[in-house]
């Protein structure tokens, strides 16, 4: 949602779900990381269709951990650096490509941990 020439507010979720087997016991293990992300975007327009951004927000993180010995679930806050570039198919929808970087310290019975890292991917964009 533009808010004032060249800068946007941008909200997301995304859902991370990965199956595997735990290393020692080679038992398996489910792991669940749901980010819901909001942020400011600065564009630059590169003709009429085309726009480049980078932004910076914050995150609320969910992990959850389900293995047989027992099951780990913890959320934190988070923050996250955005770049990328969209084309616009209308005023109102645009296709887009972007790579994003972020990171989230979280506790869990004593132990610290970080999750996070590097995201590339695609999307659809709608304004309002």
């Amino acid at each position: 949602m533009g808010i004032a020439k060249n800068l946007s507010v941008w909200a997301g979720v995304d859902y991370v779900h990965k199956t595997g087997t735990l290393l020692i016991t080679e038992e398996t293990t489910t792991v669940s990381i749901i980010p819901l992300s909001l942020g400011l975007r600065y564009e630059v327009p590169a003709g009429a269709k085309f726009l480049f951004h980078m932004g910076a927000g914050a995150q609320m993180v969910f992990f959850k951990e389900e293995a047989s010995l027992g099951t780990a679930s913890e959320s934190g806050f988070g923050f996250m650096a955005t770049a990328g570039a969209t084309y616009r198919v209308s005023a109102k929808v645009g296709v887009g490509l972007f790579i994003n970087w972020s990171t989230c310290s979280m506790t869990h019975e004593d132990v610290e941990f970080k999750v996070g890292g590097l995201d590339i991917g695609g999307g659809i964009e709608f304004r309002f």
